[in-house]
């Protein structure tokens, strides 16, 4: 018997067969097994009697086939999975062409794998020259009147046609005397442009793409996808399919170039296997080489991925590198999150057993190797599974929100988090919370210390007052005044980059001073700790300030 009969039979047994609503939710479940070929799944399960305690996803056929004894049918079913990984691998430019280009299709087949397709959209400039030429105007005249068009606002947003009309008066002008040509330029921003394809994603399917994805035939080059994968989209991921990114870096290039002068100089056919020498790829004879590892130490790391910012070389000087793990750890600290909170300072210090910590025995296996600081990704979502109670499947979910900053996606399990990390870790709820908090910093941008683009700052060097969005623009150095080891450094800005829109607050000094920030801003206080605006507020505390600090 199939399972559409067998769970139909039991359906009949259990005396809910004319109920619509079993009808309608079992012949939902049997369509989304089928879609996925699980069939024979559920089938080995019920031939084999499994029984599990609790029906986790609260699915109607497991109650049938006997695997669960509960099934509620006013709960709906639990079947949000994780999301497949993106798979990105760095190449050299001529390895990524072929294998894009040649290889994947003589490999898997041309039916069966295809380019990642993308669009350009019109925006004021564009639109505009373009309709320019439609109609037969001047392109010199238009394209003078649109040269110094700012790309983006004051909120980093694309510049709006009102806003535009509004900053340049000479444009303005020109669109009133050309009605026609303002018109139409105006109907067409946003709308798509052109098309092309993703630099180095690559979609491998096994089944033929042309029987659920649109594709785009293009002349003399592989096919590609109608629909987007990134920042204008996520089409392909929705169809359970995986997106490969062949991705290309310096880094490799120089490698290469460097094995052709040595090959050559020593008339070499190859660098690998020599007789009596470990090849490359037998990693523990290089991992800890101690050469390698003596550089390191020097912060000779010039030219090796990740490491040619002097913060991070200047990060493994200063906690040392023993081994090849700390290196990698070194560049996950490198990152804005975890710079602004400090854990590149507390990770340093722990590993030269200048600061004593205690790990909770739950926490010591995921954290242990890294003296309790979360570094990565894995790390993260352990936690969140182990502390929090958080499914797996949905560990990924919040680890994906918190990169991306969608507040919406992780929030509804700070809840959870707070509430079953405090039992299972028997500490009281404020700790979580905080636990919570560094979680949310672990992420690539953090979501603390924010400032409205319009503020200015004094570079503590120069004591020139710099506008911050102005600053990260032009990608200008800035050095601003730290409070480190209880005195104050000069300590240069690492970035500047958007969190995205947040409720700002503006706070009024006793001396008159203004400032524009969130409300979990901190700023350093008398007691010389940093505190929240929050906290701030509720404790009447005083903030240490100085007109160059």
């Amino acid at each position: 018997m199939s399972l559409f009969e067998i769970c139909f039979e039991k359906l009949k047994e259990k005396g809910f067969f004319d109920d619509k609503r079993y009808q309608k939710r079992l012949k939902w479940e049997l369509e989304e097994i089928n879609a996925k070929e699980k069939e024979q799944y559920f089938l080995d399960l019920y031939e084999k009697k499994v029984r599990y305690p609790i029906n986790q996803n609260n699915l109607l056929v497991c109650w049938l086939l006997g695997i669960c004894k509960d099934f509620q049918i006013d709960n709906e079913p639990k079947c949000e999975y994780g999301e497949y990984p993106d798979i990105d691998t760095d190449y050299i430019p001529v390895v990524r062409s072929y294998l894009k280009e040649v290889w994947a299709a003589e490999k898997f087949g041309e039916n069966y794998v295809c380019n990642i397709g993308n669009y350009t959209t019109f925006g004021i400039k564009s639109a505009l020259i373009d309709m320019v030429r439609v109609h037969g105007e001047s392109r010199e005249e238009i394209q003078a009147l649109t040269k110094n068009i700012e790309p983006k606002d004051d909120e980093g947003k694309a510049i709006s046609w009102d806003a535009a009309m509004r900053l340049y008066p000479d444009l303005k002008k020109y669109c009133d005397d050309h009605p026609d040509i303002a018109d139409a330029a105006k109907r067409l921003i946003n709308r798509n442009r052109g098309s092309g394809v993703h630099a180095g994603g690559l979609i491998i399917a096994n089944c033929e793409l042309r029987d659920f994805v649109p594709l785009i035939k293009r002349k003399d080059d592989p096919q590609a996808s109608a629909w987007v994968e990134g920042l204008h989209g996520k089409d392909l991921q929705p169809m359970g399919l995986v997106k490969f990114d062949l991705l290309v870096i310096s880094n490799l290039l120089q490698i290469a170039r460097c094995c052709e002068m040595v090959k050559r100089r020593h008339n070499l056919t190859g660098i690998c296997a020599l007789e009596g020498q470990p090849d490359w790829s037998d990693v523990p004879s290089w991992r800890n080489d101690e050469k390698s590892l003596k550089m390191a130490n020097a912060g000779d790391l010039k030219c090796i991925f990740q490491f040619n910012k002097e913060t991070v070389r200047a990060m493994a000087r200063a906690g040392g590198v023993d081994r090849f793990e700390d290196l990698v750890a070194y560049t996950s600290l490198n990152r804005p999150g975890p710079l602004q909170t400090f854990m590149d300072k507390r990770y340093i210090e722990r590993k030269k057993g200048r600061e004593k910590y205690e790990l909770h025995p739950l926490i010591k296996p995921i954290l242990e190797k890294t003296y309790g600081v979360q570094i990565f990704q894995e790390q993260v979502m352990k936690i969140l599974n182990v502390v929090g109670g958080i499914p797996l499947k949905d560990c990924e979910l919040v680890r994906k929100a918190i990169s991306a900053k969608k507040a919406e996606g992780f929030m509804k399990y700070k809840a959870q988090f707070v509430k079953n990390g405090a039992i299972n870790l028997g500490k009281p709820e404020s700790e979580l919370e905080e636990f919570w908090a560094q979680i949310e910093a672990w992420s690539e941008y953090g979501f603390n210390q924010c400032l409205t683009g319009d503020t200015l700052v004094r570079d503590s060097i120069t004591q020139e007052i710099i506008n911050l969005k102005k600053a990260a623009e032009q990608k200008r150095r800035i050095t601003l005044l730290s409070y480190l080891d209880e005195k104050l450094v000069n300590d240069e800005v690492v970035d500047v980059f958007s969190t995205g829109q947040k409720e700002v607050l503006e706070l009024e000094l006793d001396n008159g001073m203004v400032i524009r920030c969130t409300e979990n801003h901190k700023f350093l206080c008398f007691d010389k700790q940093f505190h929240t605006v929050e906290e701030i507020l509720k404790n009447d505390l005083e903030i240490l300030w100085d007109e160059y600090i």
